[in-house]
């Protein structure tokens, strides 16, 4: 029966909807940053501070769509040898959505102005100490920001899904391979109507199933 649940399930997954890999860069952020903070500090090749935004609206997602956002890869807080790489988390990225791809010099306390508060499902950053700049103390808290890997309601006139790293200190940050991950889930829709040949071979195997755990006579 296990097996038949499975074969089941199986055939209901295809629904599922992966958007596409997005990477982001280890020193990319939509935060303040500190004057010192800044990629000619240590010389790491292709060092861009610059966030990822991505264009939801070409994508398909509409405000409203269930969006699940997943972080991958892994994060080096230093550079050098000897850097300890650390699973992508929600310690270590957020995003906010935007109506537009507008974003400020990194100079500003709100680099985003025309940032959404997200719909059900995220949970906001909020004042995290932890991300007050390394130099001077500074908080870096935006109003609209959160967590990720999250599912989380698109909101209205959501259009960019902005994804940085959250850190006190950006520019001396490295990594091989670090970025999110969209997919819509399953579950938002019902299963569409399998086709003839599909509904055939799922008969044939819950048949199959049954008659090799019948007992012989």
């Amino acid at each position: 029966m296990k097996l038949v649940l499975a074969l089941f399930s199986f055939a209901i997954s295809a629904n599922a909807i992966n958007l596409g890999f997005f990477p982001v860069s280890p020193q990319g952020t939509f935060l303040f940053q500190a004057p010192t903070d800044v990629c000619s500090e240590y010389g790491i090749p292709g060092c861009s501070m610059d966030p990822t935004f991505i264009n939801l609206t070409s994508l398909g997602v509409t405000p409203g769509t269930l969006l699940t956002i997943t972080d991958v890869g892994g994060l080096c807080v230093h550079s050098g040898a000897g850097c300890t790489t650390y699973p992508a988390s929600s310690t270590y990225m957020g995003a906010v959505f935007s109506s537009t791809n507008t974003i400020l010099d990194p100079s500003n306390a709100n680099r985003l102005p025309n940032q959404i508060a997200p719909s059900t499902g995220a949970t906001l950053i909020g004042f995290n100490p932890n991300l007050n700049t390394l130099a001077g103390n500074i908080p870096t808290t935006i109003p609209d920001d959160f967590y990720i890997s999250v599912t989380v309601v698109v909101p209205a006139n959501a259009n960019y899904l902005v994804v940085g790293v959250l850190d006190s200190a950006y520019a001396d940050n490295s990594s091989n391979y670090l970025g999110v991950e969209l997919s819509i889930p399953d579950n938002i829709k019902p299963p569409s109507v399998p086709e003839p040949s599909s509904l055939a071979f799922l008969g044939m195997a819950i048949v199959g199933l049954f008659l090799i755990g019948k007992p012989k006579n």
